[in-house]
């Protein structure tokens, strides 16, 4: 079945990690919200992820769509020793990324290639290798296009 799909609006949202802590060895899930029955498109994002201080290991921030197990995977950010992670509204700014160039970096950022349903939000994935804490704010914003299936 093919499904239909009509823009009802936009929105901005802020799914950051505000208050948490992510510990040495630990992961945490951020999913952007989707109400029953609608598709979302992120046309724009920014993510910062604070350096950790003296940390030895990396840190890493993946986004994906699907299920827990079995998902696709758009990018790949890493912050070795800690390193800050970033994506602004053109780039990804890591000491390792994925994809790593320019252009397919923006396409994911705003080219509509993140997208997902109340079934299987868009997700951010942050892990932390490394030997420290992190105690810093995962700021995490989205522009979101909205859109319910009409059939």
């Amino acid at each position: 079945m093919i499904n239909m799909l009509e823009r009802i609006g936009t929105r901005y949202e802020n799914c950051s990690a505000t208050g948490t802590v992510a510990a040495s060895g630990g992961s945490e899930e951020i999913q952007v919200t989707v109400n029953e029955g609608e598709y979302v498109v992120i046309r724009g994002m920014f993510v910062s992820i604070p350096a950790i201080g003296g940390a030895s290991g990396n840190h890493v921030l993946t986004l994906r769509v699907g299920e827990t197990t079995s998902y696709i995977l758009l990018a790949e950010l890493s912050g070795t020793d800690g390193a800050a992670i970033t994506i602004s509204k053109s780039e990804f700014a890591a000491d390792s990324e994925s994809p790593s160039t320019a252009a397919m970096q923006q396409a994911i950022i705003t080219g509509g290639h993140f997208m997902g349903n109340s079934d299987y939000p868009p997700t951010f994935k942050y892990v932390n290798n490394s030997d420290v804490n992190q105690t810093g704010t995962r700021n995490i914003r989205v522009f979101i296009e909205v859109y319910k299936n009409v059939l």
